[in-house]
């Protein structure tokens, strides 16, 4: 026996007659497609969704918040949460009060406000 070979049958790939893995059954299992489950589950179909949002290459409505530089989605959504839905509310709103009703930095704030005077 060559040293390779002795190698090989020390490390589990020694030269057979049968290559690797013969003789062993494999069993391959997949998490359920949730289309498949309810099918499955005998529950009813999936009401069709219908997109109300604007397409992604549409022009935000006039006055949002998104149109000032630094604020997307998540930001305008938690300056509405606070009360604040257009760019000329978060100019006449009081940055302090914003900023601890937003839990962002007055500075962040600020920034937006002398934004909005630049459009």
């Amino acid at each position: 026996m060559g040293l390779l070979s002795k190698l090989k049958s020390l490390f589990g790939a020694a030269d057979n007659d049968h290559p690797p893995g013969s003789g062993v059954d494999i069993t391959v299992e997949h998490e359920p497609d949730a289309t498949t489950e309810r099918a499955v589950k005998g529950a009813e179909s999936t009401p069709q969704a219908t997109d109300d949002s604007q397409p992604a290459d549409a022009e935000p409505a006039a006055g949002d918040l998104t149109d000032i530089t630094g604020i997307g989605p998540a930001y305008a959504s938690r300056l509405a949460d606070a009360g604040v839905t257009t760019p000329q509310e978060l100019a006449a709103a009081d940055t302090d009060d914003i900023a601890a009703a937003t839990d962002l930095s007055p500075k962040r704030i600020r920034r937006w406000r002398d934004r909005v005077g630049d459009q």
